[in-house]
């Protein structure tokens, strides 16, 4: 399976049923780990598309399975002060509340 980005027209061209969009997980190893068990589940080739902290994980994963990835406006930072984001946190697009606690991030 190729993933690969739906625009205007891609129906006609038979490529909609090539992209996926999953709905991640607001953990970060969660999100890493459901994407990636989609790429290991892919019988083909496989192309990352991500844009801010999509993009950062598409980065990871790109380098992580030898990948082909699209970053746009990637969150690239080399230490991320995790800890002013410990606490309750709510999806701006689905209302989905969720709790970032002090053992989540990774060092």
């Amino acid at each position: 399976m190729e993933i690969a980005i739906a625009g205007r027209g891609d129906g006609a061209r038979g490529l909609a049923g090539h992209f996926v969009c999953p709905q991640l997980s607001p953990v970060p190893d969660e999100a890493i780990a459901g994407v990636g068990q989609l790429i290991e589940q892919a019988d083909g080739r496989v192309t990352l598309v991500g844009s801010s902290l999509g993009g950062h994980y598409a980065n990871h994963l790109a380098e992580k399975y030898g990948l082909n990835a699209v970053l746009i406006n990637p969150a690239a930072v080399d230490r991320l002060e995790t800890a002013k984001f410990i606490g309750r946190h709510e999806n701006f697009h689905t209302g989905e509340s969720f709790v970032f606690t002090p053992d989540m991030p990774r060092n």
